[in-house]
């Protein structure tokens, strides 16, 4: 059943036009006043979204989506660059429009550049937008300034799809996705590809003739040259697999929760070998979702797993381990709001930090109960964290969308906290 927050009409006035932050678990509080530091809104008419984040080898903070405020029939890619006080150092869209591009992936590279992990959807009729002529998948590398070095298609006998990619520490990318047999997609094997620095392949391999429901959602890097891959091998199984410099598998795992549903996993590495996998939990027969952690020894062997979550419905886009040993987790909480015998649905951008061993530290929400213009426009109180990056002086900044600040539908934005997750700035882009 999903928990319901009940607002008082005295409230609405006084929440029209204030940020809204929640601190998690057991306290629902919906705060009169900005956060410290300083806020902006900006942003285009047209909807902008971020998908992923990194950090530069400079420090500064990566973000990758999709936008129509550049012009163009469709959504174009969409990149840029803030530092670390935020400060927007530059912002792209690439691409024609003529065909609908978002980010997938991105990193950043050892050189200070960027590779973003692409997808194309082609249309023979604009006027059918649910149906794609075709699809496929891009590696665009950029310099530091965002200035195009190569383009690297990685999909072109159209059954390829990729959803993570990492860079290897010796240079090279490492990609993971679903290699599909059939026209329809539905049924799906793992697939890994290696490319060398300039985008050449180097292996690609297709590991499994067996199902799987999303693919690979997650990928990092290991410290001795191997990646893991983490994702959906059903609608209850999580599968853990790690790959070799050659292109190899080694080792193959699944987990489960009995017959809850886990789905969405992200992973990171640790530097002993070890890894940890999070991934959204719903129980059985419940609407509500927490969110699911696992940490693996380098042997593959369970060190421990716990459920964290609070009064919402949480779920997790991404996964990091910060410098002090503890894990950032990136990602949504969703509420029922009652107003008026009114009930709807809204969502908040999530940023949670767990300890070394799963316990929960602090968990903090940013968004808004109503939109401020239409308080019963539900569609526009959508906020969501895509990741998180954390800052050489001990902060983190989530970065995602916003429905409740910015110009338009939709906007990037960006969360400062400090390491005890209190909120430092807030910045919607675009200039």
């Amino acid at each position: 059943m999903v928990k319901k927050q009940t607002i008082s009409a005295s409230l609405v006035a006084a929440i029209a036009s204030t940020l809204f932050v929640v601190s998690l678990p057991g306290c629902f509080y919906m705060g009169g006043e900005t956060p410290p530091g300083w806020m902006r809104t900006a942003g285009g008419p047209e909807p902008d979204e971020a998908f992923s984040c990194a950090l530069s080898a400079g420090g500064q903070i990566l973000f990758a989506g999709a936008t129509k405020s550049f012009g163009g029939e469709y959504r174009r890619l969409y990149v840029g660059k803030m530092a670390g006080d935020g400060t927007l150092v530059w912002e792209q869209a690439y691409g024609t429009g003529n065909v609908r591009e978002r980010a997938v992936d991105m990193v950043g590279t050892a050189d200070g550049g960027i590779a973003v992990l692409t997808e194309i959807i082609e249309f023979e009729d604009p006027e059918l937008y649910w149906l794609p002529s075709a699809r496929y998948c891009h590696l665009l590398r950029l310099d530091a300034a965002g200035e195009v070095l190569w383009t690297q298609s990685v999909s072109p006998q159209g059954h390829e799809a990729y959803h993570a990619v990492v860079e290897k520490p010796g240079g090279g990318f490492v990609l993971a996705g679903t290699y599909s047999n059939d026209v329809v997609g539905t049924e799906r094997a793992l697939l890994a590809l290696g490319l060398d620095a300039d985008g050449g392949e180097l292996w690609r391999r297709v590991f499994s003739e067996e199902a799987y429901e999303n693919g690979p959602t997650g990928l990092a890097a290991m410290p001795d040259g191997q990646v893991v891959v983490a994702g959906n091998a059903s609608a209850t199984d999580i599968f853990v697999t790690r790959i070799d410099e050659e292109g190899d598998q080694q080792g193959f795992w699944t987990f489960s929760e009995g017959d809850d549903s886990l789905w969405g996993a992200a992973v990171t590495a640790l530097d002993e070998g070890g890894v940890v996998i999070a991934a959204t939990r719903h129980a059985s027969g419940s609407l509500d979702s927490d969110i699911w952690l696992l940490a693996l020894d380098a042997e593959g062997g369970e060190q421990w797993r716990t459920t964290v979550g609070g009064d919402g419905s949480e779920s997790v886009a991404d996964l990091m381990c910060t410098s002090d040993g503890a894990f950032l987790l990136a990602g949504d909480v969703d509420w029922e709001v009652h107003f008026a015998n009114i009930y709807f649905d809204t969502s908040d951008a999530l940023l949670m930090k767990v300890g070394a061993t799963g316990q929960l530290l602090w968990s903090t929400a940013v968004g808004f109960s109503f939109d401020r213009y239409n308080m019963f426009r539900m569609s526009a109180d959508i906020d969501s964290g895509a990741g998180v990056v954390e800052l050489d002086d001990g902060g983190y900044v989530l970065v995602g969308t916003t429905g409740t600040y910015g110009a338009g539908w939709d906007d990037v934005f960006f969360v400062g906290t400090d390491a005890g997750g209190s909120t430092v700035w807030t910045e919607a882009t675009m200039e």
